[in-house]
């Protein structure tokens, strides 16, 4: 054995020794992880398992912290995977996908973020999916990114169905690689309130029985401190009877939030406001 092969040799010898601790730590981390769960059993606590918030916080450590030769994209992969393994520790997590195009490109979107072990229903509306997350029938609900001029737009659902909708908790991909010329997003919904994280926005829907300029509600919101851009319009049409404005709100805002209230107060064209949830700043690394 020459002395190339001797160090070739001795590096595995370290690698099977690093396996070893990785995989030592994570049962460890498993061990922590089903104290949780029955900690929450013991509260009666029925809250879904995965806390998408937290989650992004934890992903946001990663990534910033990451100075190795490992992209941080496959860092994140990995990381959600481990996530998604260990939150199907504490209770079943199951997924309700709605994509009306592009439906294998939603499905691995989906895939990478919730990890290979979960299931994922494909349903043939964004109805189903709502109705799914808001009867308990599903974990989560992913939906296609809000546009405009959609022939069948599922975010004023949400505004029906009051305070027993269920919320958009995330937007997806939450790690993606600078420059990409994949765009494809969506949002995930789930039966609990969004979690402030370090850089969130929010998603605002406004109803309204006449036509109000996109610059006059932006500089409504913009009066109050929040920042804010239109991402989608429908007008009176069909069973939409009303003007409906959904807006993307800078920083984190709770259902029945007051500052909402505040930006609208002297516009008296606006007659009611949602907030519908909203999710950490997505990261663009490399």
């Amino acid at each position: 054995m020459n002395e190339s092969t001797s160090t070739l040799a001795e590096l595995r010898r370290e690698i099977d020794r690093i396996d070893d601790e990785l995989h030592s730590l994570l049962m460890h981390r498993a061990g922590i992880v089903m104290r949780v769960a029955e900690a929450k059993r013991r509260l009666a606590d029925d809250s879904p398992p995965m806390r998408p918030g937290r989650e992004a916080e934890i992903l946001r450590r990663r990534c910033e912290n990451d100075q190795g030769p490992l992209p941080a994209v496959v860092l994140a992969r990995l990381w959600r995977e481990i996530i998604a393994a260990f939150t199907r520790l504490q209770g079943p997590v199951e997924v309700a996908l709605f994509a009306p195009r592009k439906s294998a490109s939603y499905w691995d979107l989906a895939r990478s973020h919730f990890g290979g072990g979960t299931p994922i229903n494909l349903h043939a509306s964004a109805a189903v999916v709502i109705d799914a997350i808001t009867a308990r029938g599903a974990t989560f609900g992913v939906l296609p990114m809000p546009e405009e001029d959609e022939p069948a737009p599922w975010w004023p659902q949400l505004m029906a169905n009051g305070p027993e909708a269920p919320s958009i908790v995330a937007r997806l991909p939450f790690v993606s690689e600078r420059g990409s010329n994949d765009t494809l997003e969506a949002l995930v919904i789930a039966p609990m309130e969004h979690e402030q994280t370090s850089e969130d926005r929010s998603l605002v829907a406004l109803g309204s029985k006449k036509e109000i300029s996109r610059a006059r509600l932006v500089g409504a919101f913009r009066t109050a401190g929040l920042g804010a851009k239109v991402l989608a319009r429908i007008p009176p049409r069909g069973k939409f009877a009303e003007w409906l404005d959904l807006l993307e709100v800078d920083g984190y805002l709770r259902r029945g939030d007051r500052r909402v209230d505040q930006a609208l107060a002297g516009d008296a064209g606006v007659e009611r406001a949602v907030v519908l949830g909203g999710y950490s700043v997505p990261m663009r690394v490399g």
